[in-house]
């Protein structure tokens, strides 16, 4: 059977979204596959992530632009956004957004945090959703893991994500342009594969491969340390050569930039929205 160029391209679409939504639930979302910390093999590279996640509650107030690029089936899509983010008073804000645009439809994701509210709009191949996380009301509940509370989303919730999935192994010191850099490489823990393969069920039309790889290109710069410039996620865990499944770049970044507050107020007027607190709640109470 021939299939059109539209079909092609809709069957290309669609596995687009489906590799979006494996990375995102794999090693950025806060409910997603976090596993329990182990002892790093390679103590340096652990350091390293150790001293991001950490240095990412403390950046300067910064702007960034975000370029996210999906290579699929001999094909690129990219999608740009901007990244804010400001740190004050041991809080941190952020507002997140990118748009993946397409022939017929938008994907787009959009995160606005205040240090107490956390908003989260996404649209996902036509299905808009708008959730709402009351992290201030799950600070002060003791039962909940506040580790887990702290990264709650943005480039702290990245680093986290990564962190908990991913078991870092390789670090080098290179640039990325002019831009001296760390190279850190990781390779997805055996038990997050396994429950991601547990928690397929059915035949799947379109099986995405798991981001088993990953590599990371984090600043050397005394100004700005660690903060990451370019992440690349790799189906193949054994391979970093070639196009990588998914790349998300920030650049332009400009310290002293994102302080203004008003940049992180979420107004959902009249948007209808989930408040999802307290599955929060229950996904993060500490054992």
């Amino acid at each position: 059977m021939r299939h059109s160029r539209q079909d092609w391209f809709r069957v290309t679409w669609r596995t687009a979204g489906k590799c979006l939504a494996v990375v995102w639930l794999v090693v950025y979302s806060p409910l997603g596959m976090a596993q329990p910390q182990r002892a790093a093999e390679s103590p340096t590279a652990s350091q390293v992530m150790e001293e991001a996640l950490a240095a990412s509650r403390a950046f300067p107030d910064l702007e960034a632009r975000v370029r996210l690029v999906i290579h699929l089936m001999e094909n690129r899509l990219s999608g740009f956004g901007t990244y804010q983010q400001s740190s004050q008073s041991d809080r941190v804000r952020f507002r997140y957004e990118w748009r993946l645009p397409g022939s017929e439809r938008t994907i787009s994701w959009l995160e606005v945090f205040d240090g107490d509210y956390l908003w989260t709009r996404t649209d996902w191949e036509g299905q808009l959703r708008l959730e709402f996380v009351d992290i201030g009301r799950l600070r002060r509940d003791e039962a909940v893991d506040s580790e887990r509370l702290v990264y709650a989303g943005g480039v702290p919730g990245l680093f986290y994500g990564l962190k908990q999935a991913y078991q870092f192994t390789t670090l080098r010191a290179t640039s990325l342009g002019r831009e001296p850099v760390w190279e850190i490489i990781g390779t997805w823990k055996s038990e997050g594969r396994r429950s991601h393969d547990a928690s397929q069920s059915g035949t799947q039309r379109l099986r995405v491969p798991v981001p088993g790889r990953v590599r990371l290109f984090l600043s050397r710069d005394a100004a700005l340390p660690y903060f990451p410039f370019r992440v690349e996620y790799y189906g193949d865990e054994e391979a970093t050569d070639g196009d990588p499944m998914m790349t998300l770049e920030f650049y332009e970044v400009r310290a002293g930039s994102g302080g203004d507050p008003r940049r992180y107020v979420y107004i959902p007027g009249d948007q209808p929205f989930s408040d999802v607190t307290e599955r929060w709640r229950a996904a993060l109470r500490s054992e």
